[in-house]
């Protein structure tokens, strides 16, 4: 048996069963999948670490090229088991530390490999974010060179700079509160 752990938004695409209330498995239906997207999202807005534990039984034993056939197999076929969500809270000295830093008119950036939802919950937490209500994405980041808004804070994820251009970048690099996340 195959047991696996990992980030919801990678694992659940790999899954077409899922383990129901009584052990039995089902074939996991897209109503289930948006559900737990849905969860996935609410928990991660709370800044919650959510994980995504999935099976899958094997017909032979791995040969002496384990790693490379665990990795095939863990590509698709999977069995849904479940979702954790883990909280894990800021250490108690942290806001007093980001204060001081702001108080010596430091800027702030965060760098995590937490789901973007969760890392703009725990920079809010933190008091990286200041006000969670005016929050941008990349897409108020114009493609062209235009004059800049005045938002205050930035969440963006690894995707979304990769796809970044140079005007871009000049307008990010304006924001007061940035967090970058998975």
């Amino acid at each position: 048996m195959l047991m696996i752990k990992g980030a919801p938004d990678i694992l659940l695409p790999r899954c077409d069963s899922i383990v129901g209330d009584h052990g039995e498995i089902r074939t996991l239906t897209q109503a289930q999948m948006q559900r737990i997207d849905t969860i996935k999202d609410d928990w991660s807005r709370e800044g919650k670490r959510v994980i995504l534990l999935a099976r899958k039984l094997t017909i032979a034993p791995f040969s002496s090229n384990a790693e490379k056939e665990v990795l095939q197999a863990a590509r698709e076929g999977l069995t849904l088991v479940g979702l954790v969500g883990i909280v894990d809270p800021p250490r108690d000295e942290i806001l007093n530390v980001v204060n001081i830093l702001r108080g010596a008119s430091i800027r702030i950036f965060m760098v995590t490999g937490d789901f973007k939802l969760t890392a703009q919950a725990i920079a809010e937490e933190c008091g990286i974010i200041s006000n969670s209500a005016i929050v941008d994405d990349v897409g108020a980041l114009a493609r062209e060179a235009k004059e800049y808004s005045s938002r205050r804070s930035i969440v963006l994820s690894g995707p979304e700079l990769i796809t970044l251009n140079e005007y871009q970048w000049d307008q990010l690099c304006l924001y007061e509160e940035i967090v970058f996340a998975r």
